[in-house]
């Protein structure tokens, strides 16, 4: 297993990937069943695969979107 890099840029990057036709509709499945773009889940394979399903984890929690506050400060004491 090789070194993840230090920092991810999250500049994307396109690669091709060679999948069998059933390979490549399980992947479908697999990313719907998981309410992720398909190059969005194919990269955390990928990543998962290179350097661990922890990195993997890792980068993707810090590419979904972040949720700040709903509504006005006195709606999160009730």
């Amino acid at each position: 297993m090789s070194t993840p890099p230090e920092a991810p840029d999250f500049e994307r990057k396109i690669l091709n990937v060679a999948l069998s036709t059933a390979e490549a509709a399980q992947m479908v499945v697999l990313a719907g069943k998981a309410g992720t773009p398909i190059a969005d889940y194919l990269g955390y394979q990928v990543r998962a695969g290179a350097w661990g399903h922890v990195y993997a984890l890792h980068v993707a929690a810090g590419e979904r979107p972040n949720l700040g506050q709903v509504g006005p400060d006195g709606d999160a004491e009730k």
